[in-house]
């Protein structure tokens, strides 16, 4: 579990639960949250399963634009960064 400030003054939280299984690290469940400092939400990745009605159950995405909940691929803390640097450099540019 990570929180963290980024340079915008927006807040992450990075949360992830895993165990190694057969000599591999299997993610079990995973949210990545991302606000801004005011406490509203840009946007959350998550693999909870309560969202059948989504293609790629159980993992999805809640933005905060629209309020709904849409198909995601399965991410990881690699791939949250990667989309925190690409978001947040062009805020900063």
């Amino acid at each position: 579990r990570v929180k963290c400030n980024l340079l915008n003054n927006d807040i992450v939280e990075l949360n992830e639960y895993f165990q190694l299984e057969e000599g591999r690290i299997e993610v079990k469940t995973y949210s990545f949250h991302w606000q801004k400092e005011t406490g509203k939400l840009v946007k959350r990745w998550d693999n909870v399963p309560h969202h059948q009605e989504i293609d790629t159950f159980p993992y999805h995405i809640h933005i905060e634009r629209d309020q709904n909940v849409h198909s995601s691929e399965p991410m990881n803390f690699e791939r949250i960064i990667e989309i925190l640097e690409d978001s947040i450099g062009h805020i900063l540019d």
